[in-house]
């Protein structure tokens, strides 16, 4: 007897679709738990069966964007998977164009993510198609050391993605903070800018660029959370929406280079 499931085993509802993708990529027990007994279109194990063959069979082809940085790329994957706001975020994006693997590290700076065994094994697994890098900002900050030495070294991590067979690097502006704590406002304005220049310079490569946050620079108005360093709600909102851009530019090139 041959079995042929009926048009819902197939059907799926869009509002699980992250959830599925984030289960194949991530293998979470967490989202595996909510996608089995919270998620309130449960159609039974069959249309389950199907629904995990066709999301892997879609996301094969699919390039692979890692976002590595700092405590930004944190609190920008909380408010992406944030259900309250996942619709207007773009993951409709996310869905059909690409896979988004971020990867943020708490208080992060270039040389302590950089050589993070964690970020070694990330590449092991699957070496991403592209690479956003969301760095430098609290080795200026903190004033450790020459922004030059922060930036060179920043470059020199990005060439080695590049030679380890990424397609494509993005370099993304480091953005100014409204609480300065170890340096006056001018001393640290400054330095902000010599870094993203110098990074602007350098990353302009075939497969290496420098990504601009427009948005970010004139005004620093009801973007911040209160200790003013990192982005609330709306600051992330445009801190996305400026991620989305360097996305779409960075797999165009790609996709021309094939």
């Amino acid at each position: 007897m041959c079995f042929r499931p009926s048009w819902s085993a197939w059907k799926v509802h869009t509002a699980e679709l992250p959830f599925v993708f984030r289960l194949l990529h991530e293998g979470d027990a967490i989202l595996w738990n909510h996608f089995l007994l919270v998620s309130p279109f449960r159609p039974g194990a069959v249309k389950y069966f199907f629904i995990l063959i066709l999301a892997y069979s879609a996301m094969a082809h699919k390039d692979l964007v890692l976002i590595l940085g700092d405590s930004h790329v944190v609190w920008l994957e909380r408010f992406v998977d944030s259900s309250a706001i996942r619709f207007c975020t773009g993951l409709p994006f996310e869905a059909a164009d690409c896979r988004i693997q971020f990867a943020g590290f708490r208080g992060g700076s270039v040389t302590s993510v950089c050589d993070d065994d964690a970020v070694a094994r990330l590449l092991t697994v699957e070496m991403p198609s592209v690479v956003l890098l969301c760095l430098g900002g609290n080795d200026v900050y903190r004033n450790s050391g020459n922004v030059l030495v922060v930036g060179m070294r920043l470059y020199e991590y990005a060439q080695s993605l590049v030679a380890m067979g990424v397609k494509h690097v993005v370099v993304c502006q480091i953005i100014r903070r409204q609480c300065v704590r170890r340096l006056s406002w001018d001393v640290a304005t400054e330095r902000v800018l010599e870094i993203n220049e110098f990074l602007r310079a350098v990353s302009t490569t075939d497969r290496l660029s420098f990504w601009v946050h427009r948005g970010f620079w004139q005004s620093l108005h009801n973007i911040f959370r209160a200790d003013g360093v990192h982005l609330n709600d709306r600051g992330n909102f445009k801190f996305w929406r400026s991620i989305k851009g360097a996305i779409f530019g960075a797999l165009k090139r790609v996709h021309r280079e094939r």
